[in-house]
């Protein structure tokens, strides 16, 4: 991503087509933050 999606929602489907059918590997999201961003204001009220 280049900066997170404005929606819970949105970003849940994001993780989710990670997780593809057939998948057989454990899948790790990692989502980097940088500090004083509108990206990680986002992240503080997503959560």
């Amino acid at each position: 991503f280049l900066g997170l999606p404005w929606t819970p929602g949105l970003q849940d489907q994001a993780e989710d087509r990670a997780y593809r059918n057939g998948q057989l590997r454990m899948v790790v999201v990692k989502i980097p933050l940088a500090d004083d961003t509108i990206d990680q204001q986002l992240w503080q009220m997503l959560m």
